[in-house]
Order: C-alpha cells, then structure tokens, then sequence
C-alpha cells in the first residue's frame, strides 16, 4: 500500500508540475495561434482556443502515462543506471514511501478542497438559475422567460440546461423583427451550451498565467459572440437587421450592469459588426493554426516526457 501510495503521489505531483510547465509554455505560443486562427470563422475560432487550452492537460496525461510504460519511450529516458538496473525503467521510487504517503495525503486534501469549490460554484449558479425562474414570468409565445426590469436586458442563464432570459425593458424597446434577432442569437447559446463550455475553459485554463488566460477568454466569448450572430442572420434572413440589433442594444446599455461575457450587448459592437461581413477566409493560414497546436503537441510530448523521469526520481529519492 505504501508503494502505491509512493507511486500515486509522485504521479499526481508530476501531472501537475507537467501541466503547469505545459500551461506556460502555451501561454508564450498562443499570440502565433491567435494570429494564425484568425482568418477562420467563429465556429472554428471557438474550437481551436478550446483544443488549444486542452493541450497541456492531454500532454501531462500522456506523458504520464507513458513514464509507466517505459519500452515504448526508450529512445526518450535518458541514459541512467539503478543499481544493476539500467534499462528502460518506470521512475524509481522504491525507497521513499513514507514521503509518498505524505505527499499523497496532501495531495488528497488539495483535490477535496478544489473539488468543493467547483461544488460551490456550480451550486450558487444554479441557485441563482432558481432565483431567476422565481421572479421572471415564462413567455406566452417564446422560448424565454421574462423579468420585470427597465433595462434592456438578454442573456442565457444555466450550465446543461440553458434558460434564456429577456427583460420586459428590452420588449418595450425592440419590436417584434428586432426582438426575433436577440432570440435567434440567445437560442444559439443555448443549443451550443456556451455557459458551459466558458466555465470548462474557466477551470481548464486555471494554471495560465492571467494575461493570456484573459485574453484566451475574451477571445473564446467573442468567438461564440460572433458566432450567434451569423446564426440569428441565418434565422431572420438579414445582416442589416442584426447589425441594426446590435448598434441599437449597445447604444442603449450604456452605464447598466452587465453580466459579464452573457448579455447580448455585452460585447465591442465593433468587432461583432465587423465580423457580419462577408470576408475571404485564408485556409492556409487556419490549416496552420492546427499544425501549430499539433506541433506543440508533440514538442511538449518529448520534451516532458524526457524530463520528467530523472525529475520524479529526484522528488521521491
């Protein structure tokens, strides 16, 4: 038991100084992705900046697990003996048991901890998602519910199940063409489940450095932003009206209180009507957006899993 729990705790330690050291040197290579992504739609835009944060946590994963296999990786370890050992070898951790234990146990204590706060947060959301219904009224004729405030307000509110919500502010303000575009765009987060995938990015991302796991966020919500957008002209049949919608909300919201990266006009209206035109996308430059994430992929790959050996031997000595 106590070797397992050697074994385990040097894992769990090397998974997360691989994915930190991974975050990191991702983190110095996304302004090369996000330059490259750029030309693609949103569609693509939004799924590359989710493969791209997913990357250090598959690569500290797969480096993991093939320090475990260590025949598979044997032109990878470097040249080193154990004794009479000098082989392709797992990490040696024979002699430190007690150490692992100990560092299971913390590790353990972490992982609660993280676990409840992530409980908590999905807790208060949905709390505040039952708050919501209680004072909102649903619809007669819309797929929405409708809260007594002057403000013109529309978002999308829950994780799985989405429920959008819209303000009888903004019915007073737009009519009925107007208002089918914020339904358009705000159904669109709700099939797509985009609350969830931003709170999937929250908590992947969580050992980027802040600036680029900003930037990365920003980039994903407009991403998605943009994206709804081309639905809800698909829907209605008209870039003028939906680009008429969001001039209208964004000049109307001025100086409210918005949810952050939820209401409709929470967003620079620039680059959302920018994004309306019909623009010639460069398929070289999104193939090698890909590329890039696959050659860091790899390179982290080689890298880690060279390094990592010599460095759990080191830590559980």
């Amino acid at each position: 038991m106590t070797d397992f729990a050697s074994w385990l705790a040097a894992n769990s330690i090397g998974w997360l100084a691989i994915a930190l050291a991974a975050s990191w040197c991702s983190a110095l290579a996304y302004p090369a992705h996000r330059m490259l992504a750029r030309s693609g739609s949103a569609q693509l835009r939004a799924a590359g900046i989710l493969a791209y944060a997913l990357l250090p946590l598959l690569v500290a994963t797969l480096v993991i697990g093939l320090l475990n296999q260590p025949a598979l990786i044997d032109a990878l370890l470097p040249s080193h003996c154990h004794s009479e050992l000098c082989g392709p070898h797992k990490p040696e951790l024979a002699n430190s048991a007690g150490i692992g234990a100990a560092l299971l146990s913390f590790i353990t204590v972490v992982l609660t901890a993280f676990a409840a706060f992530v409980y908590y947060v999905i807790k208060k959301n949905y709390q505040r998602t039952v708050t919501l219904d209680a004072v909102s009224n649903p619809a007669n004729d819309r797929d929405c519910r409708i809260v007594d405030s002057d403000e013109a307000l529309a978002w999308c509110g829950g994780l799985w199940q989405s429920t959008i919500y819209i303000s009888r502010g903004l019915i007073m303000l737009l009519d009925q063409r107007q208002l089918q575009v914020v339904l358009a765009h705000e159904q669109t987060h709700a099939i797509r489940r985009d609350n969830l995938r931003k709170f999937l990015l929250h908590w992947i991302t969580i050992l980027w450095p802040g600036p680029v796991r900003q930037r990365l966020a920003v980039d994903f919500s407009n991403a998605c932003e943009q994206l709804c957008d081309e639905a809800a002209v698909r829907q209605v049949g008209s870039m003028a009206l939906v680009a008429e919608v969001i001039e209208l909300l964004a000049i109307s919201t001025i100086g409210q209180h918005r949810e952050r990266l939820s209401a409709f006009a929470a967003h620079a209206r620039s680059g959302r009507l920018a994004a309306l035109k019909p623009v010639t996308a460069n398929p070289r430059f999104i193939i090698y957006s890909w590329i890039l994430i696959a050659v860091i992929w790899i390179s982290q790959v080689g890298l880690f899993t060279r390094a990592a050996h010599p460095a759990l031997e080191w830590l559980l000595s």
